[in-house]
């Protein structure tokens, strides 16, 4: 019996190899309908968007419009600098103390 999952771009596909599935973590379902209903679901509780993560689980974002992954983008580039910036200004003022 196939089974089925959402892809981490949004789209519902069959399970082609779910012992090797890279998402065999995420939910799986026995039919397209059930699958569809889960995503449309998320979607709909995430006010549109259905987020990934980097390595394909439930910080990539599929959104419906380019302008919300633009957005949405820049907000995960401020975010990734601002912890950047820390990190270094850390070092900074450890060496800083060691003068």
């Amino acid at each position: 019996m196939p089974r089925f999952h959402v892809r981490p771009d949004g789209t519902v596909g069959e399970c082609k190899t779910p012992e090797k599935c890279p998402w065999k973590d995420e939910p799986h379902f026995n039919s397209f309908e059930e699958v569809e209903e889960y995503r449309d679901k998320i979607i709909k509780d995430n006010n549109g968007v259905w987020l990934v993560n980097s390595v394909g689980s439930l910080s990539l974002v599929k959104v419906k419009t380019v302008e919300e992954k633009i957005a949405a983008l820049e907000e995960k580039k401020k975010t990734e600098l601002e912890a950047i910036n820390k990190k270094y200004n850390d070092e900074i003022d450890a060496l800083k103390k060691e003068q």
